[in-house]
């Protein structure tokens, strides 16, 4: 009985975060062109970057539960000042302080992949090992995460590179 009631846990679990990561407007065909949008500009990514190891959404969310992963934020400073993955590092503290993240993980974020593959193949080149996270922000709000400002306050506001950019789901607010 324990046994079945534990698979019945996890199936939940499961059901729960797929509906998370889905987004809870999937009747919202705003968010259903968003995310084919993001999609279609993830794949570009991944061709542009064959070389630069990638994680989604559905991996990171996880991941950040451990205290061995470093969020790298490599968009601009502009950028950060209006919101961040929370405790995210600008991609210079993260180089100042290198040596101190030895032996963790390293995933780097911009507004949607492109800045963050780019930096993780200029890392890798130096061999640093450095994963680059498809989708970036605009993924982490379409699943529904939290963002901070610099100082820690919740926001739903991102910085959007430019309007083709502006895949957030209802409830965030685009910023320019």
């Amino acid at each position: 009985m324990f046994r079945y009631l534990m698979i019945a846990g996890a199936m939940l679990t499961a059901v729960a975060l797929a509906y998370r990561l889905l987004g809870s407007n999937l009747q919202d065909p705003d968010a259903t062109r968003h995310r084919e949008i993001l999609d279609q500009m993830m794949e570009h990514n991944r061709r542009a970057f064959p070389e630069v190891d990638v994680i989604d959404v559905a991996k990171v969310i996880p991941l950040m539960k451990q205290n061995d992963l470093v969020i790298v934020d490599v968009r601009s400073d502009a950028e950060r000042k209006v919101s961040i993955i929370p405790g995210a590092v600008s991609a210079a503290e993260f180089e100042r302080n290198i040596g101190k993240h030895v032996g963790k993980s390293v995933v780097c974020y911009c507004t949607i992949g492109y800045r963050s593959a780019e930096y993780a193949q200029s890392m890798k080149r130096r061999g640093i090992q450095i994963t680059s996270f498809n989708g970036s922000i605009i993924a982490w709000c379409q699943a529904g995460q939290n963002l901070t400002t610099a100082d820690g306050r919740e926001t739903k506001q991102v910085h959007i590179y430019g309007p083709k950019w502006n895949l957030l789901p209802s409830g965030y607010e685009a910023v320019r």
